[in-house]
């Protein structure tokens, strides 16, 4: 009962788009049509690209993307380089027992991380002139 009710629904709120091409749509539709059967039979009326044609855009690789690209490869493997030197300097310093080492190690994983930071920016630093680069075309 709420199966029907529901199909019912939206029936009544359907008609009025499907019927705009003298279509009647009677409340009695029988159990194998559905409603998306309906609108697939009704969707050339409301297909855009039928009516206007689709704009065709190349995307050229002019010298600032890539310039770019390269930026951003480099520096975002320069972030994951040091992101695993950082991982490994921690992992010692958790493992280590001498505090002058523990110490040494806490400040090289410090060090690690901030050019990890250095290297992100340089790898937005990369996608933003990508970015731009689109903005004249």
């Amino acid at each position: 009962m709420k199966i029907l009710l529901t199909f019912t629904t939206l029936i009544i709120f359907i008609s009025p788009i499907l019927s705009q091409d003298k279509t009647v749509i009677s409340p009695e539709i029988s159990a194998d049509m559905s409603a998306t059967s309906l609108m697939q039979r009704n969707t050339a009326q409301f297909d855009t690209l039928a009516v206007e044609k689709a704009y065709q855009h190349t995307i050229r690789l002019n010298k600032q993307r890539l310039i770019g690209l390269g930026i951003a490869t480099v520096f975002g493997a320069a972030a994951y380089y040091f992101h695993l030197q950082a991982e490994n300097s921690y992992q010692n310093y958790l493992v280590s027992g001498d505090y002058a080492e523990m110490n040494r190690l806490y400040d090289q994983t410090t060090r690690y991380d901030q050019l990890v930071g250095l290297s992100f920016l340089g790898t937005e630093l990369g996608m933003l002139l990508v970015f731009v680069s689109f903005r004249n075309d």
